[in-house]
């Protein structure tokens, strides 16, 4: 950057044209996550079976299929692993076909034989395993982190007894009432 010095405006702005020529030929997953699940879904079923899954599954569920799909394969292996193979042959319909053959690399092996064996098997899930599917996929959403007086009995919960004790004696200086509550709700668990 150093060596650089000035670059002449109109050479920027050949850089310019030819990445925004550049990324707007690229199709990658991340640039257009709807119209990717829809073929990715049609590619797994017929259309109309794709599109009632869609329909069925909403804009929720699609979501936190695309967020998945960003994470490690064997971190998804790993949040896969206890469900039934309908599900999971649900979810793997849904992924991508590098993500989901590397999810199925790490799954045990009766495990991805089932899931196999589901996915070859099934038309479209059932609504059933379609509301299984949408539980699952909220399961995975972070739960909102908490806020006040519960977040710092938490917080005081996991410290050492003695690092607790001295920052409620501290806490006790300057809010009385709050270092209460906090004890209290440390004491409860």
């Amino acid at each position: 950057m150093r060596e650089l010095e000035v670059l002449p405006r109109e050479r920027v702005r050949a850089i310019l044209r030819d990445y925004a020529a550049e990324a707007a030929e690229q199709t990658g997953f991340a640039a257009d996550t709807g119209r990717f699940l829809d073929e990715t879904l049609k590619q797994a079923f017929r259309p109309e079976r794709a599109q009632a899954m869609l329909q069925r599954l909403g804009a929720a569920g699609a979501q936190a299929l695309e967020k998945l799909a960003w994470r490690e394969p064997a971190e998804i292996a790993g949040l896969l692993e206890a469900q039934p193979p309908q599900l999971i042959a649900a979810v793997m319909a849904q992924l991508p076909r590098d993500v989901a053959a590397a999810v199925l690399d790490v799954l045990p092996g009766k495990t991805r034989a089932d899931t196999l064996q589901s996915l070859a098997h099934s038309d479209a899930p059932s609504p059933d395993m379609l509301r299984d599917l949408d539980d699952w996929l909220a399961s995975l959403e972070p739960a909102a982190p908490q806020q006040g007086e519960a977040a710092v009995a938490s917080l005081l919960g996991q410290m050492s007894e003695g690092s607790a004790a001295a920052a409620l004696s501290q806490l006790d200086q300057n809010d009385a009432e709050l270092a209460r509550a906090c004890a209290c709700a440390i004491s409860l668990r």
